[in-house]
């Protein structure tokens, strides 16, 4: 029998407020940073050019240059065109975003990043010396990353509600990121860490397997936020390069997502009221509540009292992985890892900066960074652009909600371990197999739906989306009913013949999920 496991980043945008230099908000086509002090830039002839103090217009020219424009107060000046090195980044930023960035005691970095996660980096000096080679090199990523993120002024997300009206979705998904206990198997400490879907520099599914001991596996989870009147429901998933196993007899796969949905509850405070959790463990769904919940048994009776701990201000649910196959609940109800000395496993913090590797498969404390499942260029933005391909075209996803995966790098033995392809799914193809009228990718698309069959004693409860970036980007892209995805039925293997089942009874009426959508509320 086949053994099916399921895959599991808008954020606020923060601007830099640098030691020597503010950045504030301006249209698209243009940033502005200001420079405190003299800095040397090199031209694209290799001349130097000197951008005096003041405050500059940031703009790309070509692929290797920018231009920085003098503004209102130092008027009647030409620009400056200097010369800039190419500096991928992973920044949740829907318009272009100028950074000041003073490095060390003689450096100073302009940086343009854009929405496509392409950046241009133009490196200068103080003193105007250089090193023989010319240049100076990019950012490091992690130094972008804490720059970025450092306390400015708030662009907001369009889609985002008006200021002072809700915290941004990277605020709530923080505040109730797990603290994640991951048990892990000496046979294989790194196939049990949590890391990027992109941890080898790359969307191609299909060579993570083989990549896993190539990269580092700096930790990280993926998350989305959708709102109705009433509530938020945050998505977070884990992702691992394989599904593995050192037993005979069993099956395993490359790439695996699970992850978990919280239900938080609108009352007013900053963040809400966290009401109730569902996990994702292989082809089940578990449900769990805090002491206090309201929440009551549904269709499906609540299986656990949810674990909280305070950690960097915000009360926590605590969640577990197995090793190997990496079915997820809450702690502690699966694994034996409960964090002693004398047990195999790593604790996973929240970080909003930054994001560690473990030293060893025992590490008690390594942070972990959030991304936007609906970052530029991120998961989401891949399914929707691939959606359209046959299989042999597309790189990550092999058909709507199911990440590709092959047999290549010693996934299965061929003798009493099997390798499945296409195996994982992300929330948008999450499904529990016996959980009675819900839908293949509820857990993203219409969450309210999913925990209104789980539970009762919701109280004043709100079906109807006041944001759910899932569904508007399915109606911008054209689908309904009589046009959706390839694979967005479900299928299955009968009698060696692919059955696509009744829409009625296995996939959600996307036209349905179009009339979910509201702007206003009772």
């Amino acid at each position: 029998m086949i053994r099916r496991r399921m895959l599991v980043m808008g954020a606020a945008l923060l601007l830099l407020t640098g030691s020597c230099a503010t950045v504030q908000d301006m249209p698209a086509r243009f940033m502005t940073v200001t420079i405190e002090k003299p800095v040397h830039f090199s031209a694209p002839d290799g001349a130097d050019v000197m951008a005096a103090p003041g405050r500059y217009h940031v703009d790309s020219i070509e692929d290797a240059k920018l231009q920085l424009t003098p503004a209102e107060s130092a008027a009647g000046s030409s620009p400056l065109i200097v010369a800039a090195m190419a500096l991928p980044h992973e920044e949740p930023v829907e318009s272009r975003v100028a950074l000041s960035v003073p490095n060390g005691e003689d450096e100073h970095h302009v940086v343009l990043l854009m929405p496509d996660g392409k950046g241009l980096d133009a490196g200068g000096t103080y003193s105007g010396l250089r090193s023989r080679g010319g240049s100076i090199a990019p950012l490091p990523m992690a130094q972008l990353q804490a720059a970025f993120v450092q306390q400015g002024p708030v662009v907001r997300d369009h889609r985002m509600p008006p200021i002072g009206t809700g915290p941004s979705d990277f605020d709530l998904a923080y505040a109730y990121a797990p603290i994640h206990y991951q048990d892990t198997d000496s046979t294989n400490y790194r196939a049990d860490y949590v890391t990027r879907f992109d941890y080898d520099g790359n969307m191609i599914a299909t060579d993570n397997w083989e990549n896993l001991t190539k990269f580092p596996l700096a930790a990280h989870a993926y998350y989305s936020v959708v709102e109705t009147c009433t509530h938020w429901f945050i998505s977070y998933g884990f992702f691992h390069p394989r599904d593995w196993t050192d037993s005979s007899l069993d099956q395993e796969h490359e790439n695996d997502m699970e992850g978990l949905l919280t239900i938080v509850r609108k009352d007013g405070t900053p963040h809400g009221r966290l009401e109730g959790m569902i996990t994702v463990y292989h082809l089940d769904f578990f449900s769990y509540a805090p002491s206090g919940s309201p929440l009551r048994n549904g269709h499906e009776n609540i299986d656990g009292t949810l674990t909280l701990q305070q950690y960097d201000g915000a009360w926590r649910p605590l969640t577990v992985q197995q090793a190997k196959g990496h079915g997820l609940k809450a702690f502690p109800y699966t694994s034996d890892f409960r964090g002693n000395a004398n047990e195999d496993g790593i604790i996973y913090f929240p970080s909003r900066t930054g994001t560690g590797v473990p030293t060893s498969g025992n590490d008690r404390h390594v942070d972990y960074r959030l991304i936007d499942f609906f970052a530029p260029s991120g998961l989401w933005q891949r399914q929707l652009d691939e959606a359209p391909l046959p299989r042999n075209q597309a790189l990550t996803f092999a058909k709507w909600g199911t990440l590709k995966g092959d047999g290549g790098g010693g996934c299965g033995s061929g003798i009493t371990v099997t390798c499945a392809t296409d195996s994982p799914h992300p929330p948008w193809g999450w499904d529990d197999h016996d959980d009675g009228p819900t839908y293949v990718g509820e857990m993203a698309l219409d969450p309210a739906h999913l925990v209104a069959h789980y539970f009762t004693g919701l109280g004043n409860f709100s079906t109807k989306y006041l944001r759910n970036r899932y569904i508007t980007d399915l109606k911008n892209r054209g689908y309904h009913h009589g046009q959706v995805p390839r694979g967005w039925a479900k299928e299955i293997l009968m009698n060696n013949q692919i059955v696509v089942l009744d829409d009625r009874t296995d996939r959600i009426n996307i036209d349905e999920l179009f009339t979910k959508v509201t702007t206003t509320c009772p």
